[in-house]
């Protein structure tokens, strides 16, 4: 288990998480230092997988070379039932030539924290067991709803060692099916062998805030002030919105425009799928990429 954390939570980390994790390494780069206009200390995805593949090679005894294991990533808020690794055993020898899965979590929405008993790590870490205790016991009794994101990847070697994703980074769309969506290119798998619901157990998490869906009665067609924000990116940025392929609305935040600006940027490449013309998910949000790029007079493509 490695856990990402940033340069400057890592000391006061540190202690808590070496109980828990095998290694615990710190992000120099972030959303925050690498774009002007974004203030929120955001990992970049492929540091996170690039953690990971450092600390797997060292245990395959690969140094350099590519390794033959399998790469786990989730986000710290996801949680694992007891059954999950050998429900994923189940799944990986279910489907032969497969190299990557993605498992869906459940969502628990009936559920309280805990008071630590104290202020040690033990009194909290009794704390997160019982509620981790109670969240199992929901998904057993079926006490869950759905959720359609993505955010648990399990990929081979051969597929992780070989993702180039740019400065997409976590906490904003499209990060997660951006990923999804070069798995699905370099594995061949297509949607139907990628995805699996298929666990009793799996994954779930607590709660349900979506905090990144805009504040707006109509996500699709939001008030032009409230996108003003889009006046802070080149018309060449926004040349690229077009070709991120499952943005579904015009980005109503910061963080989310620069994630899908990225994620065009990933798929420009013609390794990832480009055939020289963007491939638009949605005419909306093309629609607004023009707009935008000719309010500042520069030609979008």
């Amino acid at each position: 288990l490695v856990c990402l954390v940033s340069a400057s939570d890592y000391d006061a980390l540190l202690p808590s998480l070496s109980s828990y994790c095998h290694r615990v390494s710190a992000y120099h780069r972030s959303a925050a230092t690498e774009f002007a206009s974004l203030e929120r200390e955001l990992p970049f995805v492929q540091d996170i997988f690039d953690a990971g593949i450092d600390y797997a090679r060292e245990l395959t005894g690969d140094g350099d070379a590519p390794g033959d294991y399998y790469l786990m990533m989730t986000n710290a808020d996801i949680c694992l039932t007891s059954t999950y690794f050998a429900e994923l055993d189940g799944i990986i020898a279910g489907r032969p030539g497969a190299r990557a899965v993605t498992v869906n979590r459940k969502t628990v929405e009936d559920y309280e924290v805990p008071e630590p008993m104290g202020d040690t790590l033990e009194a909290r870490h009794e704390a997160a067991s019982e509620l981790a205790r109670h969240g199992e016991a929901m998904v057993a009794s079926r006490r869950w709803t759905k959720h359609g994101g993505v955010d648990c990847f399990v990929l081979h070697s051969s597929i992780a060692e070989g993702l180039d994703l740019g400065r997409l980074f976590v906490g904003y769309p499209p990060w997660d099916w951006t990923l999804r969506e070069v798995v699905e290119t370099l594995d061949g798998s297509g949607r139907h062998r990628l995805v699996s619901r298929a666990t009793s157990g799996g994954t779930y998490h607590f709660g349900n805030e979506a905090a990144w869906v805009p504040p707006f009665d109509n996500i699709k067609s939001p008030p032009a002030h409230e996108l003003s924000f889009w006046s802070g990116f080149r018309g060449d940025e926004l040349a690229l919105v077009p070709w991120c392929l499952i943005v579904g609305f015009p980005p109503g935040d910061p963080y989310t425009l620069r994630n899908t600006v990225e994620c065009g940027r990933v798929f420009l490449h013609k390794e990832w799928g480009g055939n020289g013309a963007p491939r638009i998910a949605s005419s909306d949000v093309a629609e607004e990429a023009w707009v935008r790029g000719a309010e500042l007079e520069m030609s979008p493509l």
